[in-house]
Formats: C-alpha cells, structure tokens, sequence
C-alpha cells in the first residue's frame, strides 16, 4: 500500500519573496508619510503666519493696549528676510509706525525646522529690496500700512499689497500668503 504523503506550508522562497515585497511596501509608504507630512507643517505655518496677521488686525481694531497705556495700541506683524525661520508679532510701543526691536515684541512665530521666508514681494510681484515688510495696523478703522523699509514707512509711501512667501526647503514646495492695504489676508 501506498501513503500519499501531502504537505502543507511555504517554501523557503516564497516566505522570503513575501517578507521583501513587505518590506519594500512599508519603506514607500513611510517614505511617502513623510513628504506628506512636511507639506502638512508648510500649509500649517502659512495659515500660522495668516491667523497671526488677523490677530493683530483684530487687536488695532479693538484697540487693545499693552501695559494699560492707550498710546500702545497699534499692532503689527514684521518679516525680515536675514531672519527667514520666524515672524515677530509686535506692539508699536513708540509709536513710529515700525518694528524696532525687541522691547516691541510681543509673540515670536517660529517656524518648522526646514520652512523659511523665501522671498517677499510687492503688488507686481517684485522682490522688496531690503527684504523687510512690516505689515501694521492702526486702530480704529483699522488702517493697514504695508512698510516695504523704514525710510518709505517714514515718508507715507506704502504697498497696496503685499505677499510672503515660504518654501519647504526638503520638497521645494512653496506657499504664500498675501496682504492688501484693505487688510484682506489670503494663503494660497
């Protein structure tokens, strides 16, 4: 009599074409989580930069003061391109109508650790010269001033828009948002 000997299970080399193909899947999807993920924190501190331009518009219309001194309550936003990893939220303590420091600050927006202000531009799309916007509000209204540098700001000369742009430096995505004399935030 004969045993018909039947068996069950993987070989060796499916078990190991098996585990790889796995392996390789889990690798692009991590891979892929990744990029996804960055995109995600580019969007996030666009709409970070556009929140804070609204709560400081918000701050000059109710005219919020700092320290209870009613002198104190025009409110405004700087970017600086020689500082492209944040954006300064500030008081205009002395009232002339600019960032000048640090005794002005009132929250720093820090970016993600590869995003950065690539570029600002006014209404043509032309880079800003110094690479310097301050974007303030003056209460009541509130009036927006955008200052392209602190000899035009000074002169009564300002932008009717302007736009920030930031880059992913890791994927080379980019996003901006832009400002107008109406005080209109957009991200795009």
């Amino acid at each position: 009599m004969l045993f018909n000997k039947q068996t069950t299970g993987f070989t060796l080399v499916e078990l190991t074409v098996t585990v790889s193909l796995v392996v390789i899947m889990l690798s692009v999807s991590s891979i892929l989580y990744r990029q996804s993920n960055k995109r995600t924190e580019l969007t996030l501190t666009t709409h970070n930069i556009a929140s804070t331009l609204r709560l400081a518009e918000s701050y000059a219309a109710s005219a919020k003061e700092l320290n209870n001194d009613p002198k104190q309550n025009a409110w405004g936003v700087y970017f600086d391109l020689a500082a492209p990893e944040r954006a300064i939220m500030f008081n205009d303590v002395d009232n002339n109508g600019l960032y000048t420091g640090e005794a002005e600050n009132y929250r720093v927006l820090a970016f993600g650790r590869q995003i950065k202000i690539s570029k600002l531009l006014n209404k043509d799309r032309e880079s800003l010269s110094e690479g310097k916007l301050t974007v303030l509000f003056l209460p009541p209204d509130p009036k927006v001033k955008l200052c392209p540098l602190n000899t035009v700001c000074a002169t009564g000369s300002y932008l009717p828009e302007a736009y920030v742009i930031l880059k992913d430096d890791v994927n080379e995505s980019v996003k901006e948002v832009s400002i107008n004399s109406f005080g209109l935030i957009d991200v795009r």
